[in-house]
């Protein structure tokens, strides 16, 4: 993943809420990629647990979710989008 991180210099991050589906999309120029610190390690638990529970009330599989090597990736964005299902999705957020 360094590697191709490093290589493209470009990034798309998707994110959404488990129950909601509210959801957004952001792409940029990567220009940071290192290893996470120990609290940024403690804030991935923190929230995967919290994404379980919440996940875990609307009766989503969760045992896929699993942490492997993290890598911290730092970027500028330059774009992003809606990505909710319904009407909006695919719109530039401004």
């Amino acid at each position: 993943m360094r590697s191709n991180l490093a290589a493209k210099g470009r990034i798309a991050v998707t994110a959404a809420h488990p129950v909601t589906y509210s959801s957004a999309q952001v792409k940029g120029t990567v220009d940071v990629v290192r290893d996470p610190t120990d609290a940024e390690l403690d804030r991935v638990k923190d929230h995967l647990a919290r994404f379980v529970e919440a996940a875990g009330k609307v009766g989503a599989d969760v045992e896929c979710l699993m942490l492997g090597d993290l890598v911290a990736v730092g970027f500028l964005a330059d774009e992003a989008y809606d990505q909710t299902p319904g009407g909006r999705a695919g719109q530039a957020l401004t």
